[in-house]
């Protein structure tokens, strides 16, 4: 829909992902540490978009990292 997105507490509280991730949709969350949620998000294209992995950290509750799959994975 390219619109902003975030992950949302049961509070109502809103956290909207990083500039690299702010307008793709969420493929998937996984927990990691029972500390950190991952999350992979991509575009809604079928084909030619980028894939963006971001950590969000519950402790603190911010994202601490996120950036394209390929440029961590295939970095030339």
């Amino acid at each position: 829909s390219n619109r902003p997105n975030d992950r949302e507490k049961c509070s109502g509280k809103k956290y909207f992902f990083p500039k690299k991730a702010y307008k793709k949709y969420v493929i998937a969350f996984e927990k990691y540490l029972e500390r950190y949620i991952l999350s992979l998000n991509g575009d809604i294209k079928k084909s030619g978009g980028k894939i963006t992995l971001s950590v969000f950290d519950t402790t603190v509750r911010e994202f601490i990292f996120c950036d394209y799959l390929d440029e961590l994975f295939f970095d030339t």
